[in-house]
């Protein structure tokens, strides 16, 4: 075999390399972009919370577990509460708003024995003009 027949050999290979070589990285990319189109939307989302935060990191929207149970609350720019959708201490909805102080001013949810409520309150927690329930 002389030296012209050797590199034509060697050059027929290297052609024949290339082209396996680029087969399998368009295989792969075919693979893996298949792969990432089918998981667009995943079933289930798992987090401990949520947050939408203001340009400094101070949380305005929460969606939760706070003080130990399910809410989403409000915040206002200083961090203070200001409304919160959760459940009570007997598990019953409530709405519950605040203050800048922190005080709750009105109060939605369900007695206990299933009556509904609205209560409005004064900054010291007493009740300002009674108490609206609903018959069960």
């Amino acid at each position: 075999m002389t030296i012209e027949e050797r590199i034509e050999r060697l050059e027929r290979q290297n052609r024949h390399l290339r082209l396996g070589l680029a087969g399998i990285v368009l295989g792969a990319a075919a693979i893996f972009g298949g792969a990432a189109a089918r998981q667009a939307v995943p079933e289930v989302i798992k987090a401990k919370a949520f947050q939408v935060v203001a340009d400094d990191g101070t949380p305005l929207v929460v969606l939760g577990a706070l003080r130990g149970i399910g809410a989403v609350a409000t915040f206002n720019g200083r961090g203070q509460e200001l409304v919160r959708l959760g459940v009570s201490t007997v598990g019953a909805g409530t709405v519950t708003t605040r203050n800048a102080k922190g005080q709750e001013l009105v109060k939605l949810g369900v007695f206990t024995e299933g009556t509904g409520f609205v209560a409005v309150l004064d900054p010291s927690g007493r009740k300002r003009r009674g108490v609206l329930t609903t018959q069960p």
